[in-house]
């Protein structure tokens, strides 16, 4: 491909959207961000269910979750938990790597649990959290680093 050609070929990518294809694909990411949010809470308990399942108090489960240790989404005036993140062979019933995984990542709760449940190639085309649950946490950290948005 000559010069010219390249250049001519990425002209298109700056070039507007029109509007009504701009709310298109608005409307389009909304709605597949909210198939995955209730995605994600189909598999989500409550606080109390959350705290039998790791032998915590409700009080501590809470404290992870404003600490940015746990994942818990908002449900009207109730939080939910996603349920794949606990484990019973877990010292704390947390899945290892975590809290690390969700402080490098610094999304917002959806997009996290998104990630840890998209299958990643570096992963051998596993979730990052099936990783984290049977295998080490260290690769699944690493991966979170160099994703991140964060400086």
């Amino acid at each position: 491909m000559r010069e010219t050609e390249l250049i001519d070929s990425l002209a298109a990518v700056d070039e507007p959207f029109e509007t009504a294809d701009l709310a298109e694909s608005i409307a389009r990411t909304e709605m597949e961000g909210w198939a995955v949010r209730e995605e994600i809470l189909r598999d989500s308990v409550n606080v109390s269910e959350a705290a039998r399942q790791t032998g915590r108090s409700r009080q501590a489960i809470e404290r992870l979750r404003r600490a940015g240790r746990l994942l818990g989404l908002r449900v009207g005036a109730q939080w939910r938990y996603p349920g794949w993140q606990f484990s019973t062979d877990s010292p704390g019933g947390v899945v290892p790597g975590l809290e690390e995984v969700l402080r490098a990542l610094a999304l917002s709760p959806t997009g996290a649990a998104f990630w840890l449940l998209q299958p990643a190639e570096r992963l051998g085309g596993r979730p990052p959290i099936e990783f984290l649950r049977r295998f080490r946490p260290e690769p699944v950290v690493d991966l979170a680093r160099e994703q991140s948005f964060l400086p």
